[in-house]
């Protein structure tokens, strides 16, 4: 269970980081460049918190795991 949540850990980490690192320490992002790594962050998350499920439960119920991967990936952003 450790192997299956410990990508999602890794990307909340990492998400976690850059989000407290001052603006000053950043790269400036240009034209909404900014907004694309944001959803390619969060669509990292998505499939990461995919990969915490187990198999049966991706495979027979892929509304209900979905749309407990938005929830999950929305209430994370909330923070």
């Amino acid at each position: 269970m450790i192997s299956r949540l410990l990508p999602m850990t890794i990307v909340m980490g990492i998400m976690f980081f850059l989000s407290n690192t001052p603006g000053k320490d950043l790269p400036s992002a240009n034209n909404g460049f900014d907004k694309i790594l944001n959803a390619i962050a969060y669509g990292t998350l998505a499939v990461s918190c995919l990969c915490g499920f187990p198999p049966a439960a991706r495979d027979k119920r892929t509304l209900r795991t979905g749309i407990l991967v938005i929830f999950f990936c929305f209430f994370y952003r909330m923070d």
